[in-house]
């Protein structure tokens, strides 16, 4: 497999930065993660939807962190920390899909406050922090 140095990682990056544009729609579902994010979504439930910042993040060191954290929602629906949850990333236009990327409360991609959730209670997204690979 290739590995790549930190400058063409942190190229890359940018590139997925400008990719995500402005104003990406970051939203929450439970249920199983799709096999890829090329796969449609089925029996997953939007449980919140959050507006990025423009631009999207920064991209430093290989890694592309998100911007305007934390953002705030209120959820649509319930969802229990044991219900498996993941982020799909759009772009601003809500249809063309970034990609699938882990969620939790620590230690994934996508950082939120809480995954116990009731219906119409808040909901922050604190952070998120998407790696090239490769390295």
């Amino acid at each position: 497999m290739a590995k790549y140095t930190t400058a063409i990682r942190t190229s890359q990056m940018s590139q997925r930065n400008t990719d995500i544009g402005n104003g990406a729609k970051i939203r929450l579902y439970k249920g199983a993660t799709p096999t890829d994010a090329n796969t449609a979504l089925g029996s997953q439930t939007l449980v919140v939807e959050w507006v990025g910042a423009s631009p999207f993040g920064a991209a430093a060191n290989g890694v592309l962190t998100m911007s305007g954290a934390p953002l705030s929602a209120n959820a649509a629906v319930a969802m229990a920390d044991a219900d498996n949850c993941f982020i799909r990333l759009f772009k601003a236009d809500g249809t063309t899909v970034v990609g699938d990327f882990t969620c939790a409360t620590s230690g994934t991609e996508f950082i939120i406050n809480n995954k116990n959730l009731a219906v119409g209670q808040q909901v922050q997204l604190t952070g998120a922090t998407i790696t090239a690979g490769n390295a």
